[in-house]
């Protein structure tokens, strides 16, 4: 009843959109590989200024990687509308990833695997190649347009799905005792999962602030639930930042395309470079997270052994 009061009193604001001149793709695409880059490195300086310290919101330093991830996010607000969701997250999540990657091993000197350098290869190329390419449709939101997005059965399915898995696997972390490995992994979903909540007001506010001037209560709505699942979001993804940087990433793109529904012209070349980021990604993120496995079984190993000899 709730979700269809909202949804009638959003049909009945103004919710039309004026013109306003386009900002070429390959800005959009430099825009959100840019983003990307700024998310990446922010993860880097929150990691190595607040890694297993419960009081990092104290320290001076680790708010440096916030301003970081502010100033991305003011950039991947502005290419926002310019953009298909599924182009600018992939890109956004590919620059992140790489750049993590690059941090990881040369800066908190992580383990990369020849799969992982390929995977690294992979998704370079693809977000490359997905600069290039055919964009397809997206443009400016009304609030009509926002809150009929947020009431779609294709979008309450994608957050079902969502929350099926989170809390799927924090059961999974539990029955392990809530080891590093797997805690880290639920952590970074739920990181991700609320990434991609706080992305879905991001078209509608650019849309107010820059054309329509459609300051209505639900402006406040969606800035409360963009603000609040960023506090989320920073604190989940501090807590997984426990782990390597490889194996960060987000595949919250499902909430932005199910909800945005942006046409995208699925050519050969879109669809190799789509193709050649997701085979990047899993190259990167599976060996990262074998490692992470066998640094634990040796770290186990090591406990049982040093018990045994006080035995």
């Amino acid at each position: 009843g709730i979700v269809q009061l909202l949804k009638t009193l959003a049909f009945s604001t103004r919710g039309v959109v004026r013109h306003m001149p386009i900002i070429p793709a390959g800005v959009a695409c430099t825009l959100g590989i840019v983003g990307g880059v700024l998310h990446g490195a922010s993860m880097a300086v929150r990691k190595y200024f607040g890694e297993g310290d419960k009081e990092y919101m104290r320290n001076p330093r680790w708010w440096i990687g916030v301003a970081l991830d502010s100033i991305g996010g003011g950039l991947f607000f502005s290419a926002s509308p310019f953009l298909a969701a599924g182009i600018l997250f992939t890109l956004a999540i590919v620059a992140q990833m790489c750049t993590g990657c690059a941090l990881g091993v040369f800066c908190f000197h992580e383990e990369a695997s020849l799969l992982g350098k390929i995977g690294v290869a992979c998704m370079f190329c693809g977000c490359m190649a997905l600069a290039f390419c055919e964009h397809g449709d997206a443009g400016m939101m009304s609030t009509t347009e926002f809150f009929e997005g947020l009431c779609s059965s294709d979008f309450l399915l994608a957050n079902v799905a969502w929350l099926a898995l989170v809390a799927g696997l924090y059961a999974w972390s539990s029955l392990r005792n809530w080891d590093q490995q797997s805690t880290a992994l639920a952590h970074s979903l739920a990181a991700a999962y609320a990434d991609g909540l706080q992305f879905l007001p991001t078209r509608y506010l650019a849309s107010v602030l820059f054309v329509s001037h459609d300051w209505t209560l639900f402006v406040v709505l969606a800035l409360a639930l963009k603000c609040s699942c960023l506090y989320f979001y920073i604190q989940l993804q501090q807590l997984a930042l426990e782990t390597r940087l490889h194996v960060i990433g987000s595949l919250s793109v499902t909430l932005a395309a199910t909800m945005y529904k942006d046409r995208v012209e699925m050519t050969a070349a879109t669809f190799t470079a789509l193709i050649a980021s997701a085979a990047g990604i899993v190259l990167n993120v599976l060996p990262a997270a074998a490692a992470e496995h066998h640094d634990e079984n040796i770290a186990c190993a090591s406990v049982d052994s040093s018990n045994s000899k006080v035995q």
